[in-house]
C-alpha cells in the first residue's frame, strides 16, 4: 500500500510542486553492496548522485481482496537509455551483465524538490532477471515482494466441518476481522421513531455460517471471531441493493458475542425522502429531507382549514 508523509501531501497539493520519483538499484561486486541511483534526470539527493537515464517508471500495481484475504504480487516495468555514454561511461546492460543485480533489493522514492533531504518510500521488492535492451534503449523488470516483509493475517475459514448448515457460496470464505465505526450516530435523536435503529456510522458483513440451527432456532453469522465492543442488537441488518434493513431486536440475540443470531420476518427501513411538498401551512420543508435533527419542517393546521404534507 502506498504511504506518503503528511508534508509530503501538503506539496504535492501545492501548484508550484515538482514531484520527483527515485529509484534505487542494489548490487553486489565482490561481495561488497552498492547501490545505483537512477531518476529521469541527472540531480544529487541529499548528497547522493542519481544519473537520468529513465525514460519510464510504468505503472505499479497492486491489488487486495478483503473478502477472502489475498493479495497480488505487483510488478513495475520501467524502461530507460542504454547509450554507451549514458551511466558512468558505459552501458546499463553492460553494467547489469557483470555484477550481481538479480534477486537484490529495489525501491522506489518520491521526493518534492521544494521540501529538502525528505522523501517518501512508495514500493520496494527485488529485480528480476528479464531484461530486454538494444543499443539504445532497455526494459527491466522489478518484481515487488513486500509480502515477505509482511505478516500473513490470522484467517478463520468457513468450512462445511465447522459449520455443516453453511451456505454452498460461503464455503472457503474467511470470517471478516472487523474494523471501523459501525456505532449509532451520536447526533440520532432518541424518541419513539427510533433513529438509533438505522443511523450507524456504517455497515460491516457478517457472513452466515448456519442458514438454520435447530438448538438456537435461528440463523447464525460472525462479523468477526473476537468480541466486538459496538455489536448491538437493534444494529442487524440485511442488505437488499443500497438498502439496509433493520431487523427487529427482538428477534437477535447477540449474547454470544461475536456470533450473532437472528430469526423472524419483522425487518424495518428509513428511507430518506427526495422532495416533500406542502400548502402554505407547512414552512421550512427542506428541514425534513436534510437528515439534520437540529432543524425541522414546521407544520399548522387551523379549523376549518385545509392542510396537506
Amino acid at each position: 500500500m502506498l504511504s506518503i508523509n503528511s508534508n509530503l501531501l501538503l506539496a504535492l497539493n501545492n501548484a508550484t510542486s515538482e514531484p520527483i520519483f527515485l529509484l534505487d538499484l542494489e548490487y553486489n561486486v565482490g561481495g561488497s553492496a552498492n547501490t545505483l541511483r537512477i531518476s529521469d534526470r541527472d540531480l544529487v539527493f541529499n548528497s547522493m548522485q542519481y544519473y537520468g537515464i529513465v525514460k519510464s517508471f510504468g505503472s505499479y500495481h497492486q491489488s487486495a481482496n478483503i473478502l477472502d484475504f489475498t493479495t497480488s504480487t505487483g510488478t513495475m516495468q520501467m524502461a530507460g537509455i542504454n547509450t554507451p555514454s549514458s551511466l558512468k561511461n558505459t552501458r546499463f546492460s553492460d553494467l547489469f551483465a557483470t555484477n550481481n543485480f538479480i534477486n537484490r533489493k529495489w525501491t522506489l522514492w518520491l521526493w518534492e524538490s521544494h521540501l529538502g533531504a525528505t522523501r517518501s518510500k512508495i514500493a520496494m521488492g527485488y529485480i528480476s532477471d528479464d531484461l530486454k535492451f538494444d543499443d539504445c534503449t532497455f526494459e527491466l523488470t522489478l518484481d515487488d515482494y513486500t509480502s515477505i516483509w509482511s505478516r500473513d493475517f490470522p484467517k478463520t475459514i468457513i468450512n462445511k466441518t465447522d459449520y455443516p448448515n453453511c451456505p454452498d457460496t460461503n464455503i472457503g470464505k474467511p470470517i471478516p476481522m472487523f474494523y471501523g465505526n459501525i456505532d449509532v450516530n451520536a447526533d440520532a435523536p432518541t424518541s419513539t421513531a427510533e433513529f438509533d435503529r438505522h443511523l450507524v456510522g456504517g455497515h460491516f458483513p457478517a457472513p452466515i455460517t448456519s442458514q438454520y440451527n435447530i438448538s438456537d432456532g435461528a440463523l447464525n453469522c460472525y462479523p468477526d471471531t473476537a468480541t466486538l465492543k459496538q455489536l448491538r442488537a437493534k444494529n442487524i441488518f440485511m442488505g437488499k441493493e443500497k438498502y439496509f434493513l433493520a431487523c427487529e431486536n427482538a428477534n437477535v440475540n447477540i449474547a454470544s458475542n461475536p456470533k450473532i443470531y437472528f430469526s423472524g420476518n419483522e425487518y424495518r427501513l428509513l428511507v430518506d425522502f427526495i422532495n416533500i411538498k406542502g400548502s402554505s401551512n407547512v414552512t421550512n420543508t427542506g428541514n425534513a429531507i436534510d437528515n439534520n435533527f437540529d432543524n425541522y419542517a414546521t407544520f399548522s393546521c387551523e379549523a376549518g382549514t385545509p392542510a396537506y404534507i
